[in-house]
């Protein structure tokens, strides 16, 4: 019976040794502006990271490797070559990464993955790309004989507003259309929200798109459409 009670307490023991090693901590996605043609610096303090074991960058849009760093070598993902500066080397405990020459590509999620004490750790960066836009459109259900248009934009100042457009013509508030535009900053990402509403008449043949305008002519603009429906 002390051989078998023996036996379970290894058993328990390794189960929650390799809960120990399959234990993720992370902590909330941390904002980093920046501009094409620029350069970002993804932090990631990692005091107690296991050398051996290194760190590693990972695109988690693209599902791609940025770099991958240990005692004795540096491996770069193809579309980061001579674009990639680290830190590890110089300081043990920090695994931040500085991005150069900024593409529209390089927006969005990343993520720094190490091992502290065979603790699998993580944090995430989200960059975003100024001058360029995520836009996410929906129509409403119909209701009361209109359609409801929404269109949410981020972007990094106010030096920009939605305009609403039909077969490339601006619209404009109207017998036909009605126009709500209202913008707010996010304090915790640094970044404005923008957000126009367009009611529309039902019988009305308008096919309304939203896009972004620029209150600058010097400032340059580009789109992305996250879901149009």
């Amino acid at each position: 019976m002390e051989i078998l009670g023996e036996r379970r307490t290894r058993n328990i023991w390794t189960f929650l040794g390799l809960l120990m090693v399959l234990t993720v901590s992370g902590d909330d996605r941390v904002p980093v502006k920046s501009f094409q043609n620029g350069s970002a610096l993804l932090s990631c303090p990692c005091m107690g990271i296991d050398l051996e074991e290194g760190v590693k960058w990972q695109n988690m849009e693209r599902k791609e490797l940025v770099f991958r760093f240990n005692k004795t070598r540096l491996h770069i993902g193809d579309n980061y070559t001579g674009r990639v500066e680290t830190f590890l080397s110089k300081n043990g405990h920090d695994c931040s990464l500085l991005l150069t020459n900024i593409t529209v590509a390089d927006r969005g999620k990343y993520r720094c993955i190490f091992f502290i004490e065979k603790l699998y750790t993580f944090h995430d960066v989200t960059l975003h790309v100024c001058g360029t836009y995520d836009i996410s459109q929906r129509v409403n259900i119909p209701s009361n004989g209109t359609n409801v248009f929404s269109c949410h934009v981020k972007e990094c100042n106010k030096e920009v507003e939605i305009q609403w457009v039909s077969k490339e013509s601006p619209l404009t508030n109207s017998t036909q259309t009605t126009i709500y535009s209202s913008d707010s900053l996010d304090t915790h990402t640094g970044l404005y929200n923008f957000t126009s509403n367009l009611t529309v008449k039902d019988d009305s043949t308008l096919d309304p798109k939203c896009e972004v305008k620029s209150k600058k002519s010097d400032m340059p603009t580009s789109g992305k459409y996250l879901f149009y429906i």
